[in-house]
């Protein structure tokens, strides 16, 4: 992940430097919205490709977009269901219902007999 963590924050940095000496140097006017429009582009997509060729390569167990959403807590993937007493649930309410009638079968019982 450090590997393409560099990769990435030098396609950021090889764009940005491009762009600010081009603009510098008058070759482009900063009011366009358009070239800073297609310089976001390039750089999505030239990281999509980075993401691509890492997500790709096999070896991780761990896609590059999950581990970055875990790692900033705001990861929000498959919802999987830990509870472990589900199975248990309908067994359990017996066992209580069970409980309660025989409690109330042997206050009855006292009842009449005593």
């Amino acid at each position: 992940l450090g590997f393409k963590k560099c990769a990435i924050n030098r396609i950021l940095e090889r764009e940005f430097h491009t762009y600010l000496n081009a603009t510098k140097h008058g070759l482009v006017p900063e009011d366009r919205r358009e070239r800073r429009a297609a310089i976001t582009g390039d750089i999505t997509d030239q990281w999509k490709a980075v993401i691509r060729d890492h997500d790709s390569e096999g070896l991780k167990t761990v896609p590059i977009l999950e581990s970055y959403q875990r790692l900033r807590g705001v990861y929000v993937g498959e919802k999987v269901n830990l509870n472990q007493f589900d199975n248990f649930r309908w067994f359990g309410f017996t066992m209580v219902f069970t409980a309660v009638l025989f409690c109330t079968a042997f206050a009855s019982y006292l009842d009449d007999y005593f």
